[in-house]
């Protein structure tokens, strides 16, 4: 029988933001007021409520005896389950290390055994590369989740001040910006950013400090995207990718002197720069610096939308704007690198940007190549802060942190997994009805971000423990599709994010091989995936000369994983071919829920797109 906890009624209540704003009556309803209910709108009338002392602290000290009886409960359950675990017993690939991982590890097939992993699939890695028990590769373990590892701290002052590009060549490497970045991270005035560019060549000192930064960064962030591309070539650009940021990194300390909008915009650019640098392994800066920008977004109350404020609306748009790419950063590094996030969705009530004629639509006069930029603007930002709220839930749900000796119940785990699953499907449909046939490169960016947030949902997990067959092939099917966009992009010279790449690949090629392992998948299939793995890291790799000891790591259990697959008949290996399955069928329902989903993102934020109908 189902329960409804009463609300406590409160001493005073008071109307919620919303209707006061826009000076309507609220109907004050508890835990949200029908007209914000209406149109789905964030309402914070639970923030206007006051209660007074007596019921304050009668409601402490009930909730102080609910804690000891829960205690007592915990108890008494762990170890009832202590003493049932004893009695069971289970067998795994390899049983010499069986004592010491039993709680751990599990086995090398798809029953119910329990796994430990992160959310980087770091872990899982690690005990799937244990179990195989390969010779001579042990204590070779501990650089997984770093590609390149020697190769995060460069010494700019050692490379040697540049002058500006040509005309031509500035021009084009920002017409690159924006059809590639600012479509993702909208935080530049383009009709501003376009009379710099114009005005730095009659006279470099009439330029602030700060838009000079933000040239060269324009410039190295492009040039590093384009750099194999045809038609960059052909202009003959002198300056390298690094020695634009050299240029750019002299004007920074100049840039960022007060906590203001203009210097977190340039942390961002920063941020940009080092997902977008190859061969650097930014794993800690890229934590430290999402983290240290994000705290002074929430200083400034980027993250609120208090009409009590009063900001014109230029103000506002870029204030929304600087805070929704802080948030799409911080959530990325987050849930890769495994650290908590540095604020809680429910915190958040910002407006999502909204198209501005003013400083959105490039002016005829600067004659700018851009069409995807001009066709979409920035519509592919909400569907990526969309995916990277999940993204952020995933963090919070399927692994959260826990004291040792502690798990959450199951059900709740599946529960919040199965919601998160739905949610992923259907806005994988979304970008499927967008983009595919329209703009290949978005959709593949995008897809990007699904396949790893839909791997941390079916890979073995500390809350998510069982491994069923119908997880593996979903494991298989993300991961080939992973690999195969990534492929493509290589040899199309169009990579944007390396770091996400390159955090990614180890991992993600690790679960393919666990994948095939289990499901046991054709052996011809497999080796091709293994040579477009192989190729891909040597094209992250090629200008490095660190050891790479995890990329020899995984050639060698690419190599193990094949011996195995070979010992069975190919006449009966399984056919693992999926289809990407979503959860609406109808095609006019499909298409009413993409229609409903646009309308949502326009007007209500990245929280309120898919909404459970309890």
């Amino acid at each position: 029988m189902n329960h409804t906890v009463p609300i406590l009624q409160p001493s005073i209540l008071k109307s919620c933001s919303k209707c006061r704003s826009r000076r309507v009556k609220c109907d004050m309803s508890l835990p949200i007021c029908d007209r914000c209910k209406s149109r789905g709108e964030i309402c914070d009338i639970c923030d206007m409520v006051f209660y007074d002392f007596s019921t304050v602290r009668n409601l402490q000290l009930m909730l102080s005896e609910f804690e000891n009886k829960s205690k007592n409960n915990y108890t008494i359950s762990l170890n009832n389950n202590e003493k049932r675990s004893n009695k069971k017993s289970h067998s795994t690939f390899n049983t010499s290390i069986e004592a010491s991982l039993s709680e751990e590890v599990g086995s090398l097939s798809s029953t119910d055994k329990n796994y430990i992993g992160t959310a980087s699939g770091a872990i899982f890695s690690k005990i799937f590369l244990k179990q195989l028990n390969i010779p001579n590769i042990n204590g070779s373990f501990n650089g997984l989740d770093k590609l390149n590892s020697n190769l995060s701290n460069i010494n700019v002052l050692n490379i040697p001040i540049v002058s500006l590009p040509s005309k031509d060549i500035t021009k084009y490497l920002f017409e690159i910006y924006l059809e590639h970045i600012q479509i993702f991270y909208p935080i530049l005035d383009i009709n501003n950013t376009t009379s710099v560019i114009d005005n730095i060549y009659e006279g470099f000192s009439k330029i602030s400090s700060s838009d000079k930064y933000i040239l060269f960064m324009i410039l190295s962030i492009s040039s590093q995207f384009a750099i194999n591309k045809p038609e960059y070539k052909k202009l003959n650009d002198l300056n390298s990718p690094l020695e634009y940021f050299s240029m750019a990194y002299n004007f920074l300390n100049d840039s960022i002197s007060i906590i203001d909008l203009q210097s977190i915009k340039n942390i961002l650019l920063l941020i940009i720069w080092c997902l977008g640098f190859k061969n650097q392994d930014e794993n800690e800066n890229l934590w430290i610096l999402t983290r240290h920008v994000t705290s002074l977004c929430i200083q400034l109350g980027l993250h609120r939308n208090n009409p009590k404020w009063e900001l014109d609306t230029k103000e506002l748009e870029i204030r929304n704007r600087i805070w929704w790419t802080c948030y799409i950063l911080e959530r990325l590094v987050a849930l890769q690198t495994g650290r908590t996030l540095s604020i809680r969705n429910y915190a958040i009530d910002a407006e999502m940007p909204k198209f501005n004629d003013e400083y959105d639509i490039i002016q005829t006069k600067f004659n700018l190549n851009c069409s995807a930029y001009e066709n979409l603007c920035f519509q592919p930002m909400y569907l990526l802060a969309k995916i990277r709220t999940i993204g952020g839930d995933i963090l919070e749900s399927v692994y959260i942190a826990r004291s040792k000796g502690k798990t959450l119940a199951v059900e709740s785990v599946y529960k919040s997994a199965a919601r998160l699953r739905e949610e992923l499907d259907l806005w994988l449909e979304s970008i499927m009805d967008l983009y595919i046939g329209k703009n290949k490169w978005i959709y593949n960016n995008l897809k990007l971000n699904y396949n790893i947030y839909s791997l941390a949902l079916s890979r073995p997990s500390p809350t998510y423990p069982k491994v069923l067959t119908s997880s593996s092939k979903v494991c298989l099917n993300d991961s080939k599709s992973f690999i195969d966009i990534v492929f493509d992009q290589v040899n199309d010279n169009c990579v944007m994010e390396f770091w996400f790449i390159s955090a990614n690949i180890i991992t993600v090629g690790v679960t393919f091989l666990f994948s095939s392992w289990v499901l046991k998948t054709d052996i011809e299939t497999t080796k091709g995936y293994i040579d477009k793995i192989i190729k891909i890291i040597d094209y992250l790799t090629a200008d490095s000369n660190c050891d790479l000891s995890n990329v020899k790591l995984f050639s060698k259990v690419a190599q193990y994983t094949l011996e195995h697959l070979n010992m069975f008949d190919k006449d009966n290996t399984h056919n693992t071919s999926i289809k990407e399955t979503v959860h609406i069928e109808d095609d006019e329902e499909r298409k009413q829920f993409i229609l409903n989903y646009l309308l949502n993102i326009s007007e209500d934020g990245p929280f309120y797109l898919v909404q459970d109908n309890d």
